[in-house]
């Protein structure tokens, strides 16, 4: 089984290397030693895992890989699911306030030598930021979940 599917040269998804290479190549990183680097592993690495030959099915790296390539661990392990990455860090910023009376001074004592440092925020922008912190949680949680389970699967 190859890269590709077929005579069309569209990239053979139902296979590891094939998604591997179609997300290194949509995030820019062919260099497999680079991407070896990122991740802490050996170049002979990456290179076993991208060779349709080899018929890798899987890897113990899948989150370091989904997460430098930037898609979706479940994606890279097992081809379900979207292959984005949920696109918390891409919600829409929140609006700026329009009564500048409201505002409080946030000091945050564990800033350490950033004492100086003020943040001003209104109580809907602290609570704009809360809520976006327990979402990416949330997200990051569900994703762990999921890729154990692929994982459990594949025993």
């Amino acid at each position: 089984m190859g890269v590709t599917s077929g005579d069309t040269g569209e990239p053979d998804l139902s296979t590891f290397a094939g998604r591997l290479r179609f997300a290194m190549r949509a995030a820019g990183k062919t260099n497999q030693s680079a991407l070896a680097r990122e991740i802490g592993v050996k170049p002979q690495a990456i290179q076993y895992l991208v060779a349709p030959s080899n018929s890798a099915t899987g890897s113990t790296h899948v989150a370091a890989l989904a997460g430098a390539l930037n898609v979706n661990p479940q994606w890279l392990a097992t081809g379900k699911g979207p292959m984005e990455r949920i696109a918390v860090n891409r919600l829409p910023p929140p609006a700026p306030p329009t009564n500048y009376a409201d505002r409080r001074e946030v000091f945050p004592s564990d800033w350490g030598t950033l004492q100086d440092v003020k943040l001003v925020m209104t109580e809907e922008e602290l609570a704009a930021v809360r809520e976006r912190a327990d979402r990416i949680r949330r997200v990051a949680q569900q994703q762990m979940a999921e890729l154990a389970s692929a994982a459990k699967g594949e025993k």
